[in-house]
């Protein structure tokens, strides 16, 4: 995964823990890039795809939620933008796959082989993950490995650059109106 993808997916992670009082609201959404002959997967780009969070604040699909994942998935397909993953927050106990998930993968990753992201907020400065594999619509069987994940994860060089991008430049800037 690049870091400014990293960093943005769980920057959306946090707002959404922030959301809701005691455990936050889950967020999700696609992950764009490409598979590697080699088989390693690169993660260049996001797309959150929110949600009316019916069922509370698990991100758990209603049918317009479905309807709008198929959009994306149409809009994906026809600009060839290669939609290769999935991801999500949890807020609930534990760091895992449930079975909302699984239908997600089903439903909008058909394809060969894909990756499920499922980034745990600990706290509003750290987060954990796991990547698991999918195959022909499935979550695989076995255990992830879970990693530090986000700005606490980055090293320094790469966030004073985020940082330096994300400062407007004072030579540019444009006068303001009080």
């Amino acid at each position: 995964m690049r870091w400014p993808v990293i960093i943005g997916i769980e920057a959306e992670v946090i707002e959404g823990f922030k959301a809701l009082p005691r455990r936050g609201a889950e967020i999700g959404g696609a992950l764009l890039g490409h598979q590697e002959a080699s088989g390693e997967f690169f993660i260049d780009a996001w797309k959150p795809i929110v949600i009316e969070h019916r069922s509370g604040p698990s991100y758990v699909l209603s049918e317009a939620d479905i309807q709008s994942w198929r959009a994306f998935a149409a809009s994906a397909a026809a600009s060839g933008k290669n939609f290769i993953g999935i991801y999500r927050s949890q807020t609930r106990p534990g760091l895992g796959v449930t079975p909302e998930d699984c239908a997600i993968v089903e439903k909008f990753l058909p394809r060969q082989q894909g990756v499920l992201l499922i980034v745990k907020p600990l706290a509003v400065s750290e987060s954990v993950a796991a990547f698991y594999l999918c195959e022909g619509g499935a979550v695989v069987e076995g255990e992830a490995r879970e990693f530090a994940f986000g700005r606490t994860a980055a090293p320094a060089y790469v966030i004073a650059d985020l940082d330096a991008a994300a400062r407007p430049d004072p030579a540019n800037a444009q006068p303001g109106r009080i």
